[in-house]
């Protein structure tokens, strides 16, 4: 009887352990912010282009703990889109917590894997090993998240 009840304690804390641990994870280690964050700016640049990108609504998520945690989503009119912009190459988004729903990351990769987005290097070296990336689709939604270089 004494070892069952040893065996239901430990199972009980390290479920206690594992739930706080998502917890943390999902809603704690994340910041939400709305309008401008880093260098998601009104006015976006991209680099090798002299050309300026308008963005509106700009949403977004970051989190101190890692520079990977940084998420937004935006609106941009492409109609000034700069020629010269030069693509990202594997662009590879991040999932972000299931609250922040104006990011899906799985839909986003397979729109850049068919063309249906395009990904371009916005911030090279944001952190160590880490760039900045944004994507945009023809109506104007834009994403941006870090990826690892």
């Amino acid at each position: 009887m004494m070892g069952r009840m040893t065996i239901v304690g430990l199972l009980s804390i390290a479920f206690l352990a594992g739930a706080t641990l998502w917890f943390r994870q999902e809603f704690i280690e994340y910041q939400r912010f709305e309008g401008p964050k880093d260098a998601i700016k009104p006015v976006l640049t991209l680099p090798m282009s002299k050309q300026s990108i308008f963005l509106s609504d700009i949403t977004g998520i970051s989190g101190e703990s890692s520079p990977l945690k940084f998420r937004a989503c935006f609106q941009t009119d492409l109609s000034d889109f700069p020629s010269d912009a030069v693509t990202y190459d594997q662009p590879t988004p991040l999932i972000a917590p299931r609250w922040f729903d104006c990011f899906d990351a799985k839909q986003l990769g397979a729109d850049l894997e068919v063309g249906e987005a395009r990904a371009y290097l916005m911030k090279e070296g944001v952190a160590e090993g880490v760039d900045l990336v944004v994507a945009f689709y023809p109506d104007g939604r834009g994403y941006a998240w870090r990826q690892v270089n």
